[in-house]
């Protein structure tokens, strides 16, 4: 018996696939696979050479196999019971694993075209505006070696864009497709797949390996990179030594040759097949695959009943697939599958979530392979772009050290509070407005519009002759703030190409990491040598000179939606727009924004009033921010409202007590503003540090472990300054023990971030990004405020000191609460 419903081939393996296995029987290379392996880097190659695409090796994640990545990315991308559409007649496993998922499979079959199978894209857009949530190609498509043309994938992506949906794309057959053939990957068909799509592939159909374990899932932009990387390790472990072995033989230049000979050999045997077909079974239907080894035969003329693979069988002993199995209606055989040298397709796969962005492929890529952030074309935007970001991050850090200052010459320490909260507060609301703003209409208005109102800030506040006039500048330079970034990430979407966004976003953290470490020091020497009102007016001044230099180089640019692709804003945006429209999302924002200054001012009121208004405010905020965070996030569901909850808590406590760090510094033991700077330099060194042991060790760690320990240092960093505050002990305490404070939020912040993406799917990715935003910022700013609240109104054994420390303290033991209801996220 010939079971040809086997995938497999029945040739000899490569030349150097054997000598690598060999080898590594040889030396005992038998173990697991190392954390870095020249895996990726021989697909980068492969891929380059086969088929034209330039792959990012840093995008590439391994798995054991290309059905168990396709489950795991699925996992990510969809809720359970949600649809996932499938092209019938499809490799019958595509049921089972959208169903071992969580999803419901939604079938749209391949369209016959007389001459031809392909996507039926109408059918598709159907099944997306029914509800459908995420598209499983098979590209090529397994059973009838169809190779999608890259305009109908680029049209798949488009829609699966249009409606929110992710393309998983199975490309295991890819090495097989025959010369003059063209193959596009899914994630090199146009901007639009990279925004929305992964690859899944392996060397095991051409190269038959598939009982040694190792495929490949890719992505094309830092948001699906991310979903990949939140997979559970174990998802990576999985992978087989002697499959990564193989594999890395199979990619590399050598196997080329023995790849090209089985190409011939595969081209010769379906020509044969047609030709013994025509001779022998004239009543049959066989087109000639343009990929793989498999064939889709229709046999229904010739009266062999339903099942016509059981006559088959008993009559020639030659096992074959029952065409129904792959997802055919009815009652009638339509479809059977021979191969031409073996026989179906791939075995198991799973994967996790994500979308894509955008791939090259190509000339087009090796043209813009050599460009970069600094080239001619870009000089001007990248230089002016960094230093906006520079100015406004120098300006956030700076003013904690300068606010004692300011306070104590406008004669406003009751409002102390206010000046950080109210920025805050704000900001929340300058988010919201350019997002939607970009979304509508382009980035070019909102970005002039928030450097304009940012630097009016800084003027109206480098400018005050009394507190309330330097809290307007506050109010005004939030707004900027929070809508700056919001356009330049949206500009940087539409300028630059995906190849250069790792770059830019890169020279964008760095930006906030040197004022981190010299800006409060910075800020402090300003405030000594010059005046408090240069550390306003100096930035809005350099604000005005780097906008300049952007706006000239932005003059006659396009920054039309589809120049570039769809940033975290723009999801953001998208999802408000499910959610109940931007006007009731602005709405929200300001009142959660109005109620935390509020809170703030109650400080400047009698104590019998300021109580109250402040208890009601807090109590308007919290019905505000019920429809901006996922649901059970204020009673500490346990999962992603967790996550969120803890988010806010975290960094209300954190920045309501380093908001007074300098200013008992200079108030308890007259420090200069310069020395007072380095307890938050300090902070800022242990924050990086840490951030890079949990990226590192993170996942191993667990968020259990992580929460106990950012809150123990968090806890030190706060208990020495609250020490200082009762006994008045040696004042480099503060500055030591804040370091600590530092690491523990370093520690913690980033692995919130990882777990709401990866709590999150492309259907609330958006919003899930956007709520823990809302949630750090409006807990800072309430936190603040009511810090200033207590600071002013209820001071212990006459210091308010320690009441800021007390409430911060206390906030941060009920952060545990949500901090041990967080969970890993499958990780």
């Amino acid at each position: 018996m010939l079971p040809l419903f086997v995938a497999e081939t029945d040739f000899p393996l490569a030349p150097a696939v054997t000598a690598a296995l060999e080898r590594a029987v040889r030396t005992g290379d038998t173990g697991y696979v190392a954390s870095r392996t020249p895996l990726a880097a021989a697909y980068v190659g492969f891929a380059e050479r086969r088929f034209g695409w330039s792959v990012d090796p840093r995008r590439i994640r391994t798995t054991a196999d290309v059905s168990m990545g396709i489950v795991e990315i699925l996992r990510r991308v969809i809720r359970p019971g949600e649809r996932v559409i499938v092209n019938p007649p499809i490799y019958p496993p595509f049921f089972d694993l959208v169903e071992e998922a969580g999803g419901v499979v939604e079938r749209v079959p391949l369209r016959d075209t007389g001459e031809s199978w392909v996507l039926d894209l109408d059918g598709i857009r159907r099944a997306l505006s029914a509800g459908a949530r995420a598209i499983l190609l098979c590209n090529p498509h397994n059973p009838t070696g169809t190779v999608p043309s890259a305009a109908d994938l680029d049209a798949v992506a488009r829609l699966a864009e249009e409606y929110g949906a992710t393309v998983v794309s199975d490309e295991i057959h890819a090495p097989l497709v025959q010369p003059g053939v063209v193959f596009t990957p899914f994630l090199a068909s146009g901007d639009a797949a990279q925004r929305v799509g992964y690859a899944v592939t392996s060397a095991s159909k051409a190269f038959n390996l598939a009982g040694l374990k190792c495929a490949l899932m890719i992505s094309a932009s830092d948001e699906t990179t991310a979903v990949l990387r939140s997979l559970p390790i174990e998802v990576e472990w999985r992978t087989g030594q002697f499959g990564m072995l193989a594999a890395v033989a199979a990619f590399a230049p050598e196997s080329d040759e023995w790849l090209d000979g089985l190409l011939v050999t595969l081209d010769e045997n379906r020509r044969l097949l047609a030709d013994l077909l025509a001779e022998h079974l004239p009543g049959s239907r066989y087109r000639m695959p343009d990929a793989g080894y498999l064939a889709w035969i229709d046999l229904t003329d010739l009266g062999w009943g339903d099942n016509p693979s059981k006559q088959i069988l008993r009559q020639a002993k030659v096992a074959l697939h029952f065409g129904p199995a792959f997802g055919c209606r009815g009652r009638r055989a339509r479809a059977r599958e021979l191969r031409d040298q073996s026989g179906d397709p791939h075995r198991g796969d799973r994967a996790d979530r994500g979308g894509a962005r955008r791939h090259q492929c190509g000339t087009a890529v090796s043209a813009t392979a050599s460009a970069t952030i600094w080239d001619r074309e870009r000089f001007g935007i990248t230089v002016g772009t960094v230093v906006l970001i520079f100015l406004g991050a120098i300006e956030a850090l700076a003013v904690t050290t300068v606010m004692p200052v300011v306070a104590a010459d406008l004669h406003g320490e009751e409002l102390f509070a206010v000046a950080f909260s109210a920025t805050l507060a704000t900001g929340v609301i300058g988010m919201v407005a350019v997002g939607a703003w970009s979304d509508r209409s382009g980035p070019r208005a909102p970005l002039y519009t928030a450097v304009a109102l940012f630097a009016v800030g800084l003027i109206v506040s480098g400018f005050a002759l009394d507190m309330h006039v330097f809290i307007i500048g506050r109010l005004i330079q939030g707004l900027g703030a929070g809508g700056q970034t919001v356009a330049l990430y949206v500009v940087v979407a539409r300028i630059y190409p995906p190849h250069l966004h790792g770059p830019i976003f890169a020279a964008y953290a760095a930006a906030w990491v040197v004022p981190s470490m010299v800006g409060p020091f910075l800020a402090g020497a300003v405030t000594e040598y010059l005046h408090w009102r240069w550390a306003f007016l100096g930035v809005a001044v350099l604000t005005a000179a780097a906008f300049a230099l952007v706006a000239a180089r932005l003059r006659g640019v396009s920054l039309d939606a589809d120049a570039g692709e769809q940033t975290p804003g723009d999801a953001a945006a998208t999802v408000i727009v499910r959610r109940g429209g931007v006007g009731l999302r602005m709405l929200l924002a300001v009142v959660v924004a109005a109620g935390a200054v509020t809170v703030g001012l109650s400080a400047d009121a009698p104590t019998n009033i300021g109580g109250p208004v402040a208890a009601g405010a807090i109590v308007l905020i919290a019905f505000a921010l019920l429809p901006l965070l996922p649901k059970g996030t204020l009673r500490a569901a346990s999962g992603l409202p967790s996550v969120i909850l803890m988010r806010g808590l975290a960094a209300g406590a954190f920045f309501a007590a380093e908001a007074y760090v300098p200013r008992l510094l200079i108030d308890r033991f007259e420090f200069s503003p310069t020395i007072a700077g380095l307890a938050l330099t300090l902070s800022a060194l242990g924050w990086s540090a840490a951030s890079a042991v949990q990226g590192r060790h993170g996942d191993r760690l667990g968020s259990a472990r992580i929460v106990w320990i950012a809150v123990a240092l968090l806890m030190i960093g706060m208990g020495s300054v609250l020490f200082v505050s009762i006994i008045t002990a040696d004042p480099w305490v503060v500055v030591i023990g804040w370091g600590f404070a530092g690491a523990g939020m370093g520690l913690l912040y980033p692995r919130l971030t990882v777990l709401t993406l990866a709590y999150s799917t492309t259907a609330n990715e958006g919003f899930n990004s956007s709520a823990l935003s809302i949630s750090d910022s409006t807990g800072s700013a309430v936190m603040i405020a009511l810090a200033g609240l207590g600071f002013v109104l209820l001071p212990i054994v006459g210091s308010g000191y320690i009441t800021v420390y007390a409430i911060a303290m206390a906030v941060l033991l009920v952060s545990l609460l949500p901090g041990l209801r967080m969970g890993d996220a499958g990780r």
